[in-house]
């Protein structure tokens, strides 16, 4: 067998293992700090952008509350008019009038309508429209079973 004496391993090769071992040591070490500071921007960044995205998101709330607010009005006046008007002779101009401004006016709205209580378009700010019926359509089915005024479908 071995000595007592014996160094592994064999042959002076000790420095060189001891070497490595302490190179392989510092590496983990210099990672581990660079690694730590790059968690922490990483945080700190994080709670950057979480400030910024609550900001944006409150300044987009009161827009589109300033908007919808705005919609709600409109609609609400277009419904007065329509109640006016109805049945009147240039009735239907008058409405086809008023929807086609605030079709232009509200983003992301292409077309409006006033439909009968048998599905039938009364006055549109599109003119092909008028006349059509849609009393199979789910969307007209929806709004006669909710029948609720208060409620725009």
């Amino acid at each position: 067998m071995g000595s007592a004496n014996a160094v592994w391993p064999p042959d002076g090769r000790r420095r060189y293992w001891l070497e490595w071992l302490s190179f392989a040591i510092a590496v983990l070490l210099l990672g581990g700090y660079v690694g730590h500071f790059v968690y922490a921007d990483r945080l700190r960044i994080d709670a950057d952008e979480r400030l910024r995205l609550v900001g944006v998101t409150a300044l987009v709330e009161q827009n589109l509350a300033r908007q919808l607010t705005v919609l709600d009005k409109s609609m609400l006046a277009a419904f007065a008019d329509a109640v006016l008007v109805a049945g009147q002779a240039g009735g239907a101009a008058v409405l086809e009038r008023r929807l086609t401004t605030l079709s232009e006016t509200i983003p992301g709205v292409r077309t409006l309508v006033f439909l009968g209580a048998d599905g039938t378009v009364v006055a549109s700010n599109q003119p092909a429209l008028v006349g059509r019926n849609f009393r199979d359509g789910e969307r007209f089915r929806t709004a006669s079973r909710g029948a609720s005024a208060a409620v725009l479908y």
